[in-house]
C-alpha cells in the first residue's frame, strides 16, 4: 500500500478546464491522468465516494479527490514477498455510503493446493479468492474466503455486500457455505461435463459476518456475464446457460431478491429455435435505471431472431452491438436498437443514467451511423465513444469520440472505453489505450508508457453542465406517461394506468402469469403454480380462516373463530364457565369421595381428563364418584374440538370417625360438647335422644352419673361417649386421707388429669398420668386439714368427689 503518487516516466496528470472542439455540443474536461507499466493495463472500475472517487485498474486501487489529486494507493505488492507465483490483485470493487471499499482479492500461491492463510497487519488473508474491506483511508480491515470461486463480481446495497461469481468444482464461502457443482451427467464423463460451472451468490454485512449463500444453475455450463442491482437491492444477472457441446445454449436473465431468493428467471433467446443457429447474444453489461427499466448491452456475431428482436450482423468484420430494454419488474421486452460491425475485441458497454438519458461508454470500429450523424475511427482498430440514448425517442447520439496516434511500428489501435460514473453534472470516464498518445482535446494528450502496442489506463473527469440533454416527452400509446418512464408502452387507448404507464390488464404484480385485472390473489410467492384466478394452493381459502383448502380439514369454519393448522376451530376456555366442588370420603378408606363439575355453557360438550388417564365427556354437568382420598389433577377441554385446556389440582379429604370433647362447668353444672367428624349427630344423653347438625352443644348435668353417647347415620363413623360422675361413683381411698389417695382401680388407657381444688376454688394440686399408669396421688401432706374437691378428667370420662384432709 502506498500513500503517495506513483510518478512514471511518461505519466501525466492534467488539471484544467478545456472545451472539446469536436464534441456534439460542449462539455468541459476538468482533469485527466493515465498510468501503466510495460504490460497491458486496464481500467476495471470507478466509483464515486465522499470527497472524490476510487479507481480500480489492473495496476492497483487508488483514491483521488475532486480535483484529481491522488490521496492514497493500495496495490497489495506488500503481500508478495517473492513467495507467490504472481502478484496479488484486486478484480472488482463496490463502495458504501461512507466511502469504504469492498473488493475481490486474488492472492495466489506457488502451490495450487495451498489453502493456508497469511497474516498481514494482523489480518488473516486466505490464499485464493476472498472478499476484503478497505476503509476510506486505504486501510485493510478484514478478509473473508471464497475458495474455489472464479470471475467474482462485488456489489453493495444498504449494509449488505454481495459476491457473485462462478465455481466449477467445490466452493467454500467463509467456512459456512460449502457447495459442489452440479455435474452434467447427460454429456458423458468428460472433464468439461463433470466440472461445469455453477453460479453462487454470497452475502455479508459490513463487519464481515456471513449472512447467506446460495447456488444457482443447472447441470450444464452457467456463464455469468453481467450483474447489476436496482435501487431496492434486487439483483439482476445476465447468464448464458448451456455453453457446452451437448446442451443447447440460451440467454437468461435472473432477478434475485436482497435475501437471495429467485424472483423470476427469463429465457430471452435459445439455440436452434426461431431460426437461430449456435450463435446467440453475448451480454456484457446490465443496468437498471430509475425509470424501472433494465438495459442489456450485448454483442451478436451473426444473427439472433426472437418474436421481438431481429439482430443480424451483415458486416464483414466485427460484431453487432445491441441495447435491449426490458421491464425490470417482470422481464418483459420493451425495445431494442443495434449497430452492425461495432467491435471485435472491446465488447463492453459501461452504462450510467443522466437526465432521462442512458450514457453508454463503449468502443467502435470503422464508421458508425448514429442519429446525430456518423463517426469514423481515425486509425485502424477500435476507439472509445460515449453515446447518449434519449429514453423517450430511443435515439442514439454520439457525445464524445477519443482517438490517438498509434505507437511506432504499429497501425491498429486498441483504445477502449472503461467504466463510467455520474455524480451530479460530472462524468468520471475511464478506459485504456494502446495509442502512443490519446487525444482528449486537440491540445491535450495522454502518453502511453507501455510500448509494443500494449495499453495504459486512464481516468478523466468531465462536466456536462453545458451540454444539452434536453428531451421532448413522447407518449406513443397516449396513456399520459412518457416513453422514458412507460413500462407498458402499448396500453390500449382509454385504459387507466399507474405512474409507470401500466393498466391492470398489462400488469402482473406478483409475476404468476395472471394479469392484475384477473388476479384474485395478488401476492402469490415467486414460482408458485396458480389457477386461472392467479391463486396458488396456498392462497385458496374458501372459509377465510387462514388455512388453505388443500390442508383444511374443517372447510366450513364460521367467520372469526380461531383455528388450528388443520383449519379446525380452536375453543378458548374461560375459567369462569366452570364450577368445581369436591366431596371428601365419608369414612376412612371408604373410597366414596366425589368431584362435581358444572358449566354455564350447555351448548358444547366438554371432556374431563382425571390424572392424565381417566376421560369423561359431559354436557352441562357431571359427577365423578367413588374416589379415594388424595390429590387429583383434573383438566377440562372441549370435546371433539381443538381447544386450550384448563387444569386444576384438587384434594379429596380422607374420611374420619366422629369424636367429641367434653368440658364440665361444675359451677353451672353443665357439660359442653364439641363434636366433629359428622354431619348430623344423634345424641343419647342420660337416655334422652337428641339430633343436631351443630358442632357445639351444652347439656345440663344431674347429680350422680351422667352419660353421653353420640352416633351418625353412617355406621362406619363409629360412636363417641362421655361420662360425668358428680360424686356417686368415685371411690376415694382412704377418705379422709392424710398423705396419699389411691385411684388405681380406674382404667386409664389414655392420658388422664387429676386436679384438687380448695373450698375457694383455688387449684392446689395437679398431676398427669400416662396410659395404664397407676393413679396414686402422693405427697399430699402439705395440704391443710379441711374439705377439698377432687376432679378426674379422662378422655371420655369426668369424675368429681369431695374429699377430707385430716
Amino acid at each position: 500500500m502506498k500513500n503517495q503518487p506513483n510518478y512514471s516516466t511518461k505519466h501525466i496528470v492534467v488539471f484544467f478546464l478545456f472545451l472539446l472542439t469536436y464534441s456534439l455540443q460542449s462539455q468541459e474536461l476538468e482533469w485527466a491522468f493515465s498510468d501503466g507499466g510495460h504490460l497491458t493495463e486496464r481500467a476495471l472500475n470507478v466509483e464515486k465516494v465522499p470527497g472524490g472517487v476510487v479507481f480500480l485498474s489492473s495496476n492497483g486501487l487508488e483514491k483521488r479527490n475532486e480535483t484529481g489529486q491522488q490521496l492514497w494507493r493500495f496495490d497489495f505488492f506488500g503481500l508478495d514477498e517473492y513467495r507467490y507465483s504472481s502478484k496479488p490483485s484486486l478484480g472488482a470493487i463496490a463502495v458504501d455510503e461512507s466511502g469504504n471499499i469492498y473488493a475481490r482479492l486474488t492472492f495466489p500461491s506457488n502451490n495450487s493446493n495451498d489453502t493456508s492463510i497469511s497474516t498481514v497487519s494482523n489480518i488473516d488473508i486466505p490464499h485464493g479468492n476472498s472478499i476484503i474491506k478497505i476503509n476510506s483511508e486505504g486501510k485493510l480491515l478484514w478478509a473473508r474466503k471464497i475458495t474455489g470461486s472464479k470471475s467474482v463480481r462485488v456489489e453493495y446495497h444498504k449494509g449488505s455486500i454481495y459476491a457473485i461469481g462462478l465455481f466449477s468444482d467445490t466452493l467454500n464461502i467463509d467456512d459456512t457455505y460449502l457447495f459442489d457443482n452440479i455435474e452434467n451427467t447427460e454429456c458423458g464423463n468428460s472433464y468439461e461435463d463433470l466440472y461445469a460451472e455453477d453460479i453462487f451468490i454470497a452475502k455479508w454485512n459490513t463487519i464481515g459476518q456471513i449472512q447467506h449463500g446460495v447456488r444457482l444453475g443447472e447441470a450444464a455450463y452457467d456463464r455469468l456475464k453481467a450483474v447489476t442491482l436496482d435501487q431496492k437491492g434486487n439483483m439482476f444477472l445476465a447468464v448464458n446457460y448451456g455453453e457446452s457441446y451437448c446442451t443447447p445454449n440460451e440467454n437468461r436473465i435472473y432477478k434475485i431478491s436482497p435475501d437471495l431468493e429467485t424472483l423470476w428467471s427469463k429465457t430471452i433467446v435459445k439455440e436452434y429455435e426461431q431460426g437461430n443457429g449456435t450463435g446467440l447474444l453475448n451480454p456484457t453489461d446490465l443496468y437498471v435505471g430509475p425509470n424501472g427499466k433494465l438495459y442489456y448491452w450485448c454483442y451478436v456475431s451473426g444473427k439472433v431472431f426472437t418474436d421481438t428482436i431481429r439482430i443480424a450482423n451483415l458486416a464483414n468484420y466485427g460484431s453487432a452491438a445491441a441495447l435491449v430494454e426490458f421491464n425490470a419488474r417482470d422481464g418483459s421486452f420493451l425495445n431494442y436498437r443495434f449497430f452492425e460491425g461495432f467491435s471485435v475485441y472491446s465488447q463492453r458497454g459501461h452504462m450510467a443514467y443522466y437526465k432521462d438519458h442512458l450514457l453508454i461508454a463503449t468502443s467502435f470500429r470503422e464508421t458508425q451511423e448514429f442519429d446525430n450523424g456518423s463517426i469514423t475511427t481515425v486509425n485502424p482498430g477500435e476507439e472509445p465513444v460515449l453515446l447518449k440514448v434519449d429514453l423517450n425517442s430511443f435515439n442514439f447520439d454520439h457525445v464524445m469520440h477519443l482517438s490517438g496516434i498509434p505507437q511506432p511500428y504499429h497501425t491498429s489501435v486498441k483504445d477502449w472505453s472503461g467504466p463510467v460514473v455520474v455524480d451530479g453534472d460530472n462524468l468520471y470516464y475511464s478506459g485504456s489505450f494502446s495509442s502512443d498518445t490519446l487525444n482528449l482535446t486537440p491540445n491535450v494528450n495522454l502518453y502511453n508508457n507501455s510500448g509494443n502496442n500494449d495499453q495504459d489506463y486512464f481516468l478523466t473527469k468531465y462536466s456536462f453542465a453545458g451540454l444539452d440533454f434536453s428531451t421532448t416527452e413522447i407518449d406513443d400509446d397516449g396513456d399520459g406517461v412518457s416513453n422514458a418512464m412507460d413500462l407498458c408502452p402499448s396500453t390500449a387507448l382509454g385504459e387507466e394506468v399507474d405512474e409507470q404507464g401500466c393498466s391492470l390488464v398489462q400488469k402482473d404484480s406478483d409475476l404468476d402469469g395472471v394479469t392484475d385485472d384477473l388476479d384474485t390473489c395478488p401476492d402469490t410467492i415467486p414460482g408458485a403454480e396458480v389457477n386461472s384466478e392467479g391463486c396458488s394452493q396456498e392462497q385458496i381459502d374458501t372459509d377465510g380462516d387462514g388455512v388453505p383448502d388443500f390442508r383444511d380439514n374443517c372447510s366450513e369454519t364460521e367467520a372469526g373463530v380461531l383455528v388450528n393448522e388443520d383449519g379446525c376451530e380452536i375453543v378458548t376456555l374461560d375459567s369462569n364457565l366452570f364450577q368445581i366442588e369436591t366431596v371428601g370420603e365419608a369414612c376412612e378408606d371408604a373410597n366414596n369421595g366425589s368431584i362435581f363439575i358444572q358449566t354455564q355453557d350447555s351448548s358444547r360438550a366438554y371432556r374431563v381428563i382425571l390424572n392424565g388417564s381417566q376421560e369423561i365427556s359431559f354436557t352441562g354437568e357431571t359427577l365423578i364418584e367413588n374416589l379415594k382420598a388424595g390429590q387429583y389433577d383434573l383438566c377440562i377441554l372441549a370435546d371433539g374440538l381443538d381447544s386450550d385446556m384448563l387444569c386444576y389440582t384438587l384434594t379429596i379429604a380422607a374420611g374420619t370417625e366422629i369424636s367429641l370433647v367434653g368440658i364440665v362447668n361444675l359451677g353451672a353444672r353443665t357439660l359442653n360438647l364439641e363434636l366433629s367428624g359428622g354431619t348430623v349427630y344423634k345424641i343419647n344423653f342420660n337416655g334422652k335422644l337428641l339430633q343436631t347438625t351443630q358442632s357445639y352443644l351444652e347439656l345440663d348435668l344431674k347429680e350422680g352419673l351422667n352419660q353421653v353417647n353420640v352416633t351418625t347415620d353412617l355406621l362406619c363413623q363409629g360412636n363417641a361417649t362421655y361420662k360425668v360422675d358428680l360424686g356417686s361413683a368415685l371411690r376415694v381411698a382412704p377418705n379422709p386421707f392424710s398423705d396419699e389417695i389411691d385411684l388405681s382401680y380406674l382404667s386409664n388407657s389414655n392420658v388422664v388429669t387429676v386436679n384438687i381444688y380448695n373450698q375457694t376454688g383455688q387449684q392446689v394440686y395437679q398431676k398427669w398420668f400416662g396410659p395404664w399408669e397407676p393413679i396414686i396421688l402422693k405427697d399430699l401432706s402439705h395440704l391443710k386439714t379441711g374439705v377439698y374437691l377432687l376432679e378426674f378428667l379422662g378422655n371420655d370420662t369426668y369424675y368429681s368427689q369431695k374429699i377430707i384432709k385430716r
